[in-house]
């Protein structure tokens, strides 16, 4: 994240003390750009996999356990055993969740 302001910016000349307001509302919204680009890079979703895929669990037997088939990036991301390697989870919502929550 880069914040287009430098202290220098933020001084009053006059007074030499900051503009809270200015600060405040530059803040927020590098904040709230910052906190929506990490969900439309596509890094996130090739790192990303289906919550309801089961780890360790042999491929056919994930296919036939939940009729559905289980796409080829889950395969290139958790390899040939199943093995939880991916960062994000994809909910039913849509929704990304850190793979580091047990859902």
């Amino acid at each position: 994240m880069t914040i287009p302001f430098t202290l220098p910016d933020l001084l009053d000349n006059s007074s030499g003390e900051m503009d809270v307001q200015t600060v405040t509302e530059e803040i927020i919204g590098e904040l709230s750009e910052w906190a929506s680009a990490p969900w439309q890079d596509e890094r996130v979703v090739e790192s990303t996999v289906p919550d309801w895929i089961p780890p360790a669990m042999p491929w056919k037997q994930v296919e036939k356990k939940f009729k559905a088939k289980v796409p080829a990036r889950a395969k290139k991301i958790r390899g040939k055993l199943n093995v939880p390697r991916e960062r994000f989870r994809l909910t039913e919502e849509g929704e990304y969740v850190w793979a580091g929550i047990q859902t």
